[in-house]
Formats: C-alpha cells, structure tokens, sequence
C-alpha cells in the first residue's frame, strides 16, 4: 500500500492528496488524524575540500565546504504499521527544496506522536577532493561521483515544530577495467639545452648545436635516456595523478677536451682554454664562492624541476668548466672572476 502525498517548496502548509490506497485496507486514515505538525531544514553537501587554518596557533587542515542544494526531491516516509498494525507499506510526503537548500512539511500526526524518515534523493555531480602534498603544498582535483545517503529521521507530536537538516556523503565513482586502460594520462616536458659562448669577450647563452644524453627520472625512479636534436628533446611521461610531479633531468655532454676562447684577465683579444661542458644549476640569487667550488668540483645535488599536469618546458644550462691550471687563470685570481660573471648571466637567464 503506497499512500503519496505532493508538496511543493516554500508553501508553508501544502495540498494534499491522498493516491492509491483504499480506504477499506486500514481501519485509520492519514486523514483522520487530528494534529497537524512540521518538518522542516536545509538540505547541503560539500562539493570541495579546502585546505584551512582554523586559528593562528594550529596547523592547516583539510575540511569539507559545504554548500545547499537547491531543486532536489525530498520526501517524508510513515511508516503505515505505526498508524495500524494491519497496514502495511509507507505513506509519503513530497516536496522540492528552494533555491537556498530549503524545505518545509506539514504532516498529520496522531495525538502519541509518529516518526518521520526523511530522503533527499540522491544526484550526480563532482567534487573537488584532496590528493595529498606536493612539493609540501596540498594538491586537490575533480572526482566524479554520486552524492547520496541524504538521509534523516525525526518523531513528531501535535502542533510541534521540528528542524532537521540533511546531509549527502559522496561516493567516489570507480573505474572500470576499460576506463582504466583508457585513461592513462601524460605529462609532456620539453629540454631545451644551452650552451655558455663568448661574443666579443662577453657571455651569453646559444641553444647547443650538440646532440647531447638528456635524462629524466620521475618520482617514481622510472629513468628516460634521449638525445638532443638542435638543443631540444621532448619526453612525455605517465601521470596518472594528473599532479604536477617532480622531475630530475640530467645532462651529459660529450666526452673529450673542448677548447674555449674566453677573455684574459690581462688580454681583452682573450685565448683558448680547454675543458669540458657541465651542466650547471643553482638557486642562489648572486654569485658565491660557495656556487664556485660546487662548480668546479662537479654538483652532487641533481637538479629537479617541478612539471605541471598540463606540461612545459625547461632549460637546462652547460657552462665551460676549464681545467683548472696556474697559467690558464693567473694563480686562481681570474678564476673566481669567471665563475662570477657566468653565474650572474646564468641568473640572468634561468
């Protein structure tokens, strides 16, 4: 027996009409009960999580943020046994909520009271949910799912007034085996490799005319080995997280001596030096010593770069490390004055 009743959102007392049950099945009607009480809240889910610092003294978190659902079916279910032992099935109420997640009922209740079950009907949507960290920030994206478990319950007497509000949890869709075979996503990530030349005794940087090993290692510890054509080479990497991820690119120059024209200290006409290319990085602002003997000494700290989902491109920089001898850099004066000069040129750049 199915007794359903049709309300609309924001009336404050609604018609009602009594459908599909005959009268002659239960001694007692819902029409002949003789009060009269409402229902009535707000009906919200969260649609993102957020990460929050709640006060200054404690750390961030992770919250839902909630918001209301508007033009969503709530109902109001009797059980029909609680009005007559012989009844069987629910009674039940209609209405839609308001554009602010809104709705109200009025039900006829008997005079010891009655329990109401309350359901906003489930929906489809996405939600914007926490990954993880990244780098130490909060990496969040969209998931496909279906809000539902939109449930409450109240008891109601005559003449009362009761305010329930409902909540929806999310439920996260799955993949299936196809989507899964599908939907392997990649990062894309271009090298472009310079090289450090001299121009009339200044520095500069040029796009290498080598065909150089370019290798990349993700988080993962999976490796990639390519070559450069006219200074580049393009990788694209899995990324089923679709998360900007960390990557580490290491450059390899040609084996063999390399002769450079650099400037003398004492001759503006400069000279030829040999040495070997080396990939350089730091993050330091401005020249130090420090910087120098990490470059002289060869860097130990691999240089890693942050790639965004949707892919970029970085540049990798191969500066002239000279053999280090008296003649070639005046007893170590000239020395510190060339790594200088790359280094601002390098910050210049990079």
């Amino acid at each position: 027996m199915l007794t359903k009743f049709k309300m609309f959102a924001v009336v404050a007392v609604a018609a009602m009409a009594l459908t599909g049950c005959a009268k002659e099945e239960s001694s007692l009607s819902i029409d002949d009960l003789p009060g009269r009480a409402k229902v009535k809240g707000i009906v919200y889910y969260s649609n993102e999580q957020k990460y929050v610092k709640e006060t200054e003294n404690t750390d961030p978190v992770v919250k839902d943020l909630y918001v209301p659902k508007a033009e969503v079916k709530v109902l109001a279910k009797i059980d029909n046994a609680s009005l007559d032992a012989r009844a069987n099935g629910y009674t039940i109420f209609e209405t839609t909520t308001d554009a602010e997640g809104r709705y109200e009922f009025e039900i006829p209740v008997p005079e010891n009271g009655i329990a109401i079950e309350l359901e906003a009907l489930p929906f489809e949507g996405m939600k914007n949910t926490y990954d993880g960290r990244f780098n130490n920030t909060p990496q969040f994206s969209e998931k496909e799912g279906v809000f539902k478990n939109g449930e409450a319950s109240v008891t109601l007497s005559p003449n009362g007034i009761e305010n329930k509000d409902i909540k929806y949890s999310f439920i996260q869709k799955s993949n299936t085996e196809l989507e899964e075979n599908s939907s392997i996503s990649k990062t894309t990530l271009r090298v472009n490799v310079y090289e450090g030349v001299y121009s009339y005794s200044s520095p500069y940087f040029s796009m290498s005319n080598s065909s150089v090993n370019v290798t990349i290692k993700d988080e993962n510890n999976n490796t990639e080995t390519k070559r450069t054509s006219n200074g580049s080479v393009y990788f694209e990497i899995e990324n089923p997280s679709q998360n900007a991820m960390n990557v580490t690119i290491t450059v390899t120059s040609n084996t063999g001596l390399t002769s450079l024209q650099v400037p003398d200290y004492f001759n503006d006409f400069g000279k030829n030096v040999q040495g070997q290319y080396q990939q350089f990085h730091c993050e330091a602002s401005d020249w130090s010593s420090d910087i120098a003997t990490d470059w002289k000494n060869g860097f130990t700290t691999p240089q890693t770069v942050t790639v965004s989902y949707s892919g970029q491109t970085e540049k990798v920089y191969l500066l002239f490390k000279p053999y280090q001898t008296e003649y070639d850099f005046c007893n170590g004066f000239y020395d510190m004055n060339y790594y200088r000069t790359w280094i601002r040129e390098y910050k210049n750049n990079y």
